[in-house]
């Protein structure tokens, strides 16, 4: 189910370093040349090239295991050409809302004929507040609840914000985890996204999303492994508490909460296009809420990193 987020474009950071080598093979060699010539993707003889960067790029594996490609370019014409000896897909998004997108597939080594693309006007985006931890020092609009600065960073792993989970635990009475970072949500209906990297294996690791007035009111939707991975939706009212999940086992996942009214939907991603329902609370009252990230180990002290890309607060 697509939980009507698309990923502003326009304002995401880049990543892969300008003229850089990409640490993976391909199996989908893709070359965009822009209409004044500077090129961007892979050479012939397998180097990378970045005579201009894109917004964005990245890649994922899809459920055959091949790599999906994705581009999101500026205003141009393009011509595309995808030569390669494997097989998978290059997609092509032609405007920051989503529309537009271009899918060229590559299988059994063939090549593709160049491909001339105009790209359409760009639409307005949607107003967004995104913070891609792209600094050294945090946004003044963040606070923290029960901050212990010496497990958590924005230099250990530059472009992101790096969280040590340690124990504690948010669920009831048992209010002592660490390290929550909050920013006031805006008034009426919104969508809170994130992408998080983490690998729990002991009970009850986890990190993700907070919806949160107070300790014992809020929702939480984080990747975890409960018994099992999964990716877990929990509401607590009053410190009663009401938890769904759905399995999950990735190391990188994309989740969304969703608040429309009195009903609060979670989601999760593979690959932050393609979104998949967790759990929908309904009738759920709760005044001046924050938004923001948590990471925590409620059955340990086992150790482990997470690692924030980014947090996007869509009105």
């Amino acid at each position: 189910m697509d939980s009507g987020w698309k990923p502003p474009w326009s304002e995401v950071k880049i990543k892969q370093p300008k003229g850089k080598a990409f640490t993976v093979n391909c199996p989908v060699d893709v070359l965009v040349v822009n209409s004044q010539g500077q090129r961007l993707g892979i050479l012939p003889n397998g180097d990378w090239i970045a005579e201009f960067e894109p917004i964005n790029s990245y890649f994922w594996m899809d459920e055959e295991g091949d790599k999906q490609w994705f581009f999101a370019l500026p205003l141009n014409t393009y011509d595309v050409k995808l030569i390669g000896t494997g097989s998978g897909k290059f997609h092509l998004l032609t405007s920051p809302s989503g529309e537009g997108i271009h899918d060229f597939t590559l299988a059994n080594g063939k090549e593709v004929t160049p491909t001339i693309i105009k790209l359409p006007p760009t639409p307005t985006p949607t107003p967004a507040w995104c913070d891609y931890f792209d600094s050294a020092i945090l946004d003044t609009q963040w606070s923290w609840v029960r901050e212990d600065p010496t497990h958590w960073s924005l230099v250990d792993h530059p472009g992101y914000l790096h969280i040590t989970i340690q124990d504690g635990d948010l669920y009831g009475g048992w209010n002592h985890n660490e390290n929550t970072l909050l920013r006031p949500a805006p008034a009426g209906d919104f969508e809170v996204v994130t992408g998080v990297t983490i690998n729990p294996t002991p009970n009850y690791q986890q990190a993700g999303l907070v919806v949160y007035p107070d300790d014992d009111n809020y929702l939480r939707l984080t990747r975890c492994y409960c018994n099992d991975g999964v990716v877990q939706f929990l509401k607590e009212v009053g410190a009663s508490v009401t938890g769904n999940g759905v399995d999950c086992d990735l190391t990188t996942t994309y989740l969304t909460i969703s608040k429309q009214g009195s009903t609060y939907t979670g989601y999760w991603s593979a690959d932050g296009s393609n979104w998949n329902q967790v759990y929908q609370y309904t009738d759920v009252h709760l005044s001046n809420l924050k938004v923001g990230l948590a990471a925590f180990h409620a059955a340990g002290s086992t150790e482990i990193p997470a690692d924030f890309g980014f947090i996007c607060v869509v009105p």
